[in-house]
């Protein structure tokens, strides 16, 4: 199937998958677009959820076509990009169809009966630990352990039953796993929120979409990027990030990850990715695709 136009996500028959445990923000951004999908009419019949223990097996699930659509975190407001899933999405059969803003909300819990003075280690997601950085300096005798996800370092902590033992995850996880809140809202800055990805096997595009994802590696001269980037601003598209990644065979070369902005601009799309096609040695569109404010 090439470049099929749709309206809107149907995940009627589908498969669905995140990283991580129930609790996990992943698992919320999915519960959450389901929730919008409903209310939309959307039929949930047929319709299946699977879980992976990191990007990449979600990835490659996807990849295979064993999940149709997955819910990848890609870039948090505070620490930045979330480098592995990045880097994964290339040289794959994924497509991007949606993109969530989703807000984060870090507590610190344990299991009943532990205190801020009986713990002695801290486990989460690496990037849960940098965006919660300045708190766990308060605490320097800690010993910080990282874990795939936020929701399974949760999950582990209310297993071992260990009053030494936390974790940074947030509410739902709380609940989820009996634990009890030691300290609230502790990220390093309150406005926190992560990017994630709706990522599919098929290829299609929504149609009005708000934002275009490619890649591109253009000749090792003098001024071709700059060049590529003209294009953009020749057709008044508005590019809102740019990020290199190292060519892996070939050394001091690189890739290019752009977003651009074009909504109910597709004519000026399609036309500057013609252009840009030109100018380059490579060209990769990863997806054009819906913002879904789904908080």
């Amino acid at each position: 199937m090439a470049d099929e136009r749709v309206t809107d996500l149907d995940f009627a028959h589908s498969v669905l998958g995140y990283t991580g445990v129930p609790g996990a923000y992943a698992y919320e951004v999915l519960q959450n677009v389901l929730s919008k999908y409903i209310e939309k009419g959307g039929s949930v019949e047929g319709q299946r959820i699977e879980r992976c223990q990191s990007h990449r097996e979600l990835v490659q699930a996807v990849h295979e076509g064993r999940i149709d659509y997955a819910i990848l975190p890609i870039e948090n407001s505070i620490v930045g990009e979330v480098r592995d899933s990045t880097d994964l999405i290339k040289d794959k059969n994924i497509h991007i169809v949606g993109e969530v803003r989703h807000r984060i909300s870090h507590s610190l819990l344990g299991i009943p009966g532990a205190s801020l003075d009986t713990i002695q280690e801290v486990y989460s997601h690496e990037q849960a630990l940098m965006q919660c950085s300045q708190f766990l300096a308060t605490h320097s005798s800690w010993q910080l352990g990282p874990m795939n996800n936020t929701a399974m370092s949760a999950k582990y902590v209310s297993d071992t039953q260990d009053i030494t033992k936390a974790c940074i995850a947030n509410a739902s996880a709380k609940e989820l796993y009996g634990l009890t809140l030691l300290a609230p809202d502790i990220a390093n800055f309150k406005e926190n929120f992560t990017r994630f990805f709706i990522i599919t096997h098929k290829d299609v595009v929504i149609h009005d979409a708000h934002k275009l994802s490619i890649i591109v590696q253009t000749p090792n001269t003098p001024g071709a990027l700059v060049k590529v980037l003209r294009v953009f601003e020749n057709h008044q598209l508005n590019m809102v990030n740019i990020k290199s990644r190292p060519c892996m065979h070939t050394p001091w070369e690189y890739f290019f990850y752009i977003d651009i902005e074009g909504e109910g601009r597709e004519a000026e799309v399609q036309q500057a990715l013609t252009e840009v096609r030109e100018l380059s040695n490579y060209l990769q569109v990863l997806g054009h695709y819906k913002i879904y404010d789904v908080l």
